[in-house]
């Protein structure tokens, strides 16, 4: 009984391999249908028109502004100046340690006057922009 289902499971994978010859012998006798040949030469206006539609996609896409992204930083301030709108922070991690000079927001910037060298402040950033201040403890 088992040298019968070995001689079966035998034959049908002979006919398997026997259908995928056949395939392969179709498909290499048929030729594609209607295979055009790339144009060499692009008319000067066809160029012209191409360069225009792309200035007009870039020109799209630096009107679509993107969604801002705004990130926490926590550190120890170490400069402010009221009246340039700036502070810089000292930041310890890890990997680095290092102070940031960062501009602050017309909303932010009342926030100044109670903030002082030597403070922990927690802020909001939209690149380089503070547009939001918490002070720390």
């Amino acid at each position: 009984m088992k040298r019968l289902f070995i001689v079966w499971i035998a034959f049908i994978f002979a006919l398997s391999l026997a259908g995928l010859t056949v395939a392969q012998e179709k498909a290499k006798k048929e030729e594609p249908a209607g295979i055009s040949k790339p144009a060499t030469e692009k008319s000067d206006e066809a160029v012209k028109d191409a360069g225009a539609q792309g200035k007009e996609k870039a020109a799209e896409k630096e009107h679509v502004s993107a969604k801002p992204h705004i990130s926490r930083m926590g550190g120890l301030v170490t400069a402010v100046d009221a009246q340039a709108k700036t502070l810089s922070l000292h930041q310890e991690t890890v990997d680095h340690d290092g102070v940031m000079k960062l501009r602050v927001s017309e909303k932010v910037a009342k926030e100044l006057l109670n903030i002082k060298p030597g403070d922990l402040v927690n802020v909001w950033v939209n690149g380089k922009v503070i547009t939001a201040l918490n002070k720390v403890a």
